[in-house]
């Protein structure tokens, strides 16, 4: 963003508000988050007035709250690292792989077809033997990346896992091809980030966390909601709705063998 399109974050906050309680004047199913997004907004509010935060951090909980998300990232982040390292430090002879795998671009009205269909292939992959005799662990995460003034969205799928030195997943073009085979409907995603890291790795632990980093926020960037007209940010209702059906009641994070944990 220029900073002529980097407006104070209540502002944007405000913006996505009025766009919330325009979805729950047409739907009940959104008359609790607009509850819990406007408690955690008039705090933001006072905090700004008084110079203080008024203890709104991590109150609401829902992913289009900046603060909130700012505070999960920080909640996963320090999880996940604790149950990584715990795997990695005993597990000798491994590889460390990040990948992340991206949906074509669609329209927003679209994007939850994609999350669901992601975190089905996702769940079949890891049936599948040769991707459990190789991993010691794995975390999943999904996240949107949105352009509201396009009206388009990309669904992220990412993966940090521990597996065997020489396993069938050792390189990109080894997940591409184990993707592309869970079916057709996958033929159109793409590899859009590699990186293996060795155990001997003099720098393994370093970036170790960088990758942790890189995975730990869930969901949607709060600071995609808003188009702008010319400095004002703005926030659509029906595109925001798009959001937000995309991502209730998905399991936005999951872990498996020796990063099991209950999923969000």
């Amino acid at each position: 963003m220029t900073s002529q399109q980097n407006p104070a974050p209540v502002d944007r906050r405000l913006a996505v508000n009025a766009a919330l309680n325009a979805l729950a004047s047409q739907s009940a199913d959104f008359s609790l988050a607009v509850a819990r997004f406007q408690t955690c907004l008039d705090r933001s509010v006072i905090g700004q007035k008084t110079g203080q935060d008024a203890g709104l951090q991590g109150h609401c909980k829902l992913v289009i709250c900046e603060p909130c998300q700012r505070v999960r990232f920080l909640e996963e982040r320090t999880e996940l690292l604790s149950r990584v390292r715990a795997v990695y430090d005993r597990s000798l002879h491994t590889s460390i792989m990040s990948v992340t795998l991206s949906s074509p671009v669609v329209t927003l009205h679209e994007i939850g077809n994609h999350v669901d269909r992601m975190i089905l292939a996702w769940s079949r992959l890891v049936e599948r033997k040769s991707f459990q005799s190789v991993t010691a662990g794995f975390a999943r995460v999904v996240r949107l990346e949105v352009d509201m003034e396009k009206n388009a969205a990309i669904c992220h799928t990412s993966i940090l896992m521990i597996a065997e030195r020489s396993h069938a997943f050792h390189s990109e073009e080894a997940w591409k091809a184990a993707w592309f085979s869970i079916g057709r409907s996958c033929q159109e995603d793409r590899v859009s980030y590699f990186h293996a890291i060795a155990h001997e790795d003099p720098a393994a632990t370093a970036r170790l966390e960088a990758e942790v980093d890189r995975i730990a926020y869930i969901g949607v960037d709060p600071l995609e909601l808003c188009e702008f007209v010319d400095t004002t940010p703005t926030c659509d209702p029906v595109k925001l709705g798009h959001v937000l059906h995309a991502l209730k009641g998905r399991k936005l994070i999951r872990t498996g063998r020796n990063f099991k944990r209950k999923a969000f």
